[in-house]
């Protein structure tokens, strides 16, 4: 009997470090992929507010092109905005009229957007019943070092959900995105 409850244990222990294992390794693969997709956004961030700047040969509507061009190449992205320093919609590829993409609650903030390197991110926000968003932004930095507003980018949270499902193995299991807070 002793020796059947040691083989058992022994066994349950194996298997739950197997587990532990492919967990963290499931994890490691998540975080690369999320990383990944983040650098996107951020690389079409980048690419706004470089054609933004005073000295880009590019207008109006040469400006609206690429919003809407780099909105097509990345899946999971409904709008990208310009902002001006109080949150208000300067420029968008939105076909919505931007009212049902806005956030007061985050857009209020945009005027304290201090740093050009630091990729903003919105709580989720419903705006139209039933369709949540994350907006992702980056201030815009004048020359004279001020905060001339922000680039946007309105995610639908279902951009996580390919990479999110890919660590269920099980048909009882459940992952999530959390902050440091919980």
């Amino acid at each position: 009997g002793l020796l059947i409850v040691y083989f058992v244990w022994n066994e349950r222990g194996l298997i739950m470090s197997s587990n532990v294992e492919r967990m963290r390794l499931q994890t490691l693969i998540i975080d690369e992929n999320l990383s990944h997709q983040l650098e996107g956004v951020r690389s079409a961030l980048d690419s706004m507010r470089a054609t933004l700047h005073g000295d880009s040969a590019c207008g109006a509507e040469c400006r609206r092109t690429l919003l809407q061009s780099l909105k097509r190449a990345m899946p999971g992205v409904r709008a990208l905005l310009v902002l001006d320093r109080k949150g208000d919609i300067v420029l968008s590829d939105d076909d919505l009229r931007d009212r049902r993409l806005d956030d007061h609650d985050y857009t209020s903030r945009v005027e304290r957007m201090r740093d050009p390197d630091t990729l903003y991110l919105s709580q989720p926000y419903e705006n139209t019943p039933g369709v949540f968003n994350i907006k992702l932004s980056m201030a815009v930095i004048g020359a004279d070092g001020a905060n001339n507003g922000a680039v946007s980018a309105i995610l639908n949270p279902e951009y996580f959900d390919a990479v999110m499902r890919s660590a269920l193995y099980a048909p009882d299991m459940y992952i999530a995105i959390a902050d440091a807070g919980g």
